[in-house]
């Protein structure tokens, strides 16, 4: 399946999720998406239409090797309400799966979830309950140990409590492993 066909199919089920709500894709992100290299794609779920979450991965690294994952967007800050003192507070889920198993990431965290429990030798959960703070832009570097399987995707979600704000999901083929002396 193309990197296309699953982006469109991730839209098409966040329109179905949220009808009447625009999904963010490719050509809404800032400056030059082609000229910066950003591959992944994102949907921000109808209360939350100004989020963004972006993936990319740092150089070319080999599988059974040391993998940095870049992850950055935006998100609403600001009070929950108007004249309240209680502001948005954000967390990160990233798992990484064989594409053989994830064709692409769902647009629910709890569905992703599932995947993960139910075939957890093909996938991973990296990073559980990772906080970004209390909205705006923010980046984050995470590195992870890659096992053998080259062909991945790449699922982010950013929760706030227990709503999904944005997933995005990123496709990458991992260099062949090194040989070791």
């Amino acid at each position: 399946m193309s990197n296309r066909l699953g982006v469109l199919l991730l839209l098409t089920a966040l329109l179905v999720w949220a009808p009447g709500t625009l999904a963010h894709a490719a050509e809404q992100r800032p400056d030059d998406p082609a000229a910066r290299g950003w591959k992944s794609e994102y949907a921000a779920a109808p209360n939350f239409p100004e989020s963004q979450l972006y993936l990319d991965v740092k150089r070319r690294p080999h599988a059974k090797d040391r993998v940095r994952l870049k992850v950055w967007g935006t998100n609403r800050s600001g009070p929950i309400s108007p004249g309240s003192s209680l502001t948005y507070s954000y967390d990160l889920e990233l798992f990484v799966a064989a594409r053989s198993v994830v064709k692409a990431c769902p647009v629910a965290f709890d569905e992703m979830r599932s995947i993960f429990i139910a075939n957890g030798d093909q996938t991973a959960h990296l990073y559980s309950g990772l906080p970004l703070g209390e909205g705006g832009a923010f980046t984050k570097v995470l590195p992870y140990k890659s096992g053998s399987t080259r062909k991945v995707l790449y699922c982010a979600y950013v929760r706030w409590i227990i709503d999904d704000v944005v997933v995005s999901g990123l496709k990458h083929n991992l260099r062949k492993p090194t040989k070791r002396r």
